[in-house]
């Protein structure tokens, strides 16, 4: 897909950096799986606690000590629709999934995309946003680097473990990569001339160009991939997968959730 995302608005978040976000219903099945060990200690059925990585805005991030973002209010929002109290548990991106796996986390919320490899381990709701990868490079060299990160001599940085870096390995396996914790790593060592291209999510890239605007970053006005934004659950809590579906159905038809 070569054009960009289409604007969106999700009710309640404002985001004003945000130039274009696209919202996006559609089904996807999981795959079977064996039930990973759970704790022995039961959970609060009255708390919902949501796996956060706050390294993602606009999605995802921390102001002023609060979470913040898309999926924060919408975590909000789904917690208040299931009677439940919301808790938000930071855990690093890389270990998301076996969080939710050992039973620290009832759901994750954190800018996830759909991949066949997580699906093998757990189910996703229905998909929330059409997103992609992205690239953000230098104003002055908007041009060039369409071309350019493909190249060998193109110094590309990503977020570790994101499918931003998994894009990065498979298809511009002749660039000098470098992993980065945290976005806003990546686009500062872009601002440094410490790489040439920072590849992430679509909204996040939109989000730190927007921040740093007058520090001359700006987004390749083209798509790098095509992905869906999902919230992931353990495979044998179906009950919370459904609530979920149920829950972005109904912000999608009274508006909470809309595409424009």
């Amino acid at each position: 897909r070569s054009a960009a995302l289409e604007p969106g608005l999700i009710r309640g978040v404002r985001l004003t950096a945000l130039a274009c976000l696209a919202a996006s219903l559609l089904g996807l099945a999981g795959c079977s799986a064996p039930p990973p060990a759970r704790p022995t200690a039961a959970p609060d059925t009255n708390v919902l606690r949501v796996g956060v990585t706050a390294t993602m805005p606009p999605m995802i991030f921390k102001r002023n000590g609060q979470y913040v973002g898309v999926e924060a209010e919408l975590a909000r929002q789904l917690a208040a629709d299931l009677g439940k109290t919301v808790q938000f548990v930071e855990v690093p991106w890389d270990r998301q999934i076996d969080a939710l796996l050992e039973g620290r986390t009832d759901i994750i919320m954190s800018s996830m995309s759909i991949t066949s490899a997580r699906a093998m381990r757990i189910d996703f709701t229905k998909p929330y946003m059409n997103s992609g990868q992205s690239a953000l490079v230098r104003r002055t060299e908007l041009l060039s680097m369409r071309v350019g990160m493909f190249s060998s001599t193109c110094r590309v940085g990503a977020q570790r473990g994101t499918t931003g870096d998994y894009f990065v390995q498979q298809q511009l396996p002749r660039a000098k990569r470098t992993e980065y914790d945290t976005a806003e790593a990546g686009a500062k060592a872009l601002m440094a001339d410490r790489i040439d291209v920072f590849v992430h999510d679509a909204p996040v890239n939109w989000w730190l160009a927007s921040e740093y605007e007058a520090k001359g970053l700006a987004v390749i006005p083209a798509m790098l991939t095509q992905e869906y934004l999902a919230w992931g659950v353990r495979k044998d809590d179906p009950g919370l997968r459904d609530a979920a579906n149920a829950f972005l159905e109904k912000a999608r038809q009274d508006g909470s959730l809309t595409a424009t």
